[in-house]
């Protein structure tokens, strides 16, 4: 998950526990060693979501050159909430079987 307060942290990974996932939150801040986090974050990932609004540009780029190398789905999403994390999610998977059957 990128993108989103860094104070909602604890609300998403609650959200991803109740739906059985483990999820890791980035705020999207890619300056710095922060660029590094982001990055790793994303080569963990099955599938990762970013939120865009707000969220740095250059968080989104970075998250879709690593995503795009490691073969992992990325989800782009305007605004999202802790709630709305299963339907983004169920679309996500799809999308990650979809590129997984294309391969």
């Amino acid at each position: 998950m990128i993108g989103g307060l860094s104070r909602s942290n604890h609300a998403w990974e609650r959200a991803g526990a109740a739906l059985g996932l483990v999820v890791e939150h980035h705020d999207g801040d890619a300056h710095g060693c922060r660029a590094a986090t982001l990055a790793a974050i994303v080569q963990r990932a099955d599938v990762v979501i970013a939120i865009t609004m707000p969220n740095s540009h250059g968080a989104i780029a970075i998250a879709r050159r690593v995503a795009s190398r490691c073969g992992c789905a990325l989800v782009r999403v305007n605004r999202l909430s802790p709630r709305g994390l299963g339907a983004v999610v169920t679309d996500a998977l799809a999308i990650a079987r979809t590129q997984e059957l294309a391969r």
